[in-house]
């Protein structure tokens, strides 16, 4: 618990590197056999939000 309280959460826009970070590690879980079949990580992100996100972020910064 002490290590989740610890842990510094901050937002960042989703980009091409975030997700083909993730699916770097999808791929690598692949290899090790925590998964069973190949997943398309990127499927489970929608950059449109990218500009929702950052009108917050100016609003709340007023």
């Amino acid at each position: 618990m002490a290590v989740a309280n610890a842990t510094k959460m901050q937002r960042t826009p989703i980009d091409d590197q975030i997700v083909q970070g993730l699916q770097n590690t999808a791929d690598t879980y692949l290899a090790e056999g925590i998964l069973t079949k190949k997943i398309d990580v990127s499927t489970g992100f929608d950059k449109r939000f990218n500009a929702s996100r950052a009108e917050i972020a100016q609003a709340a910064a007023r």
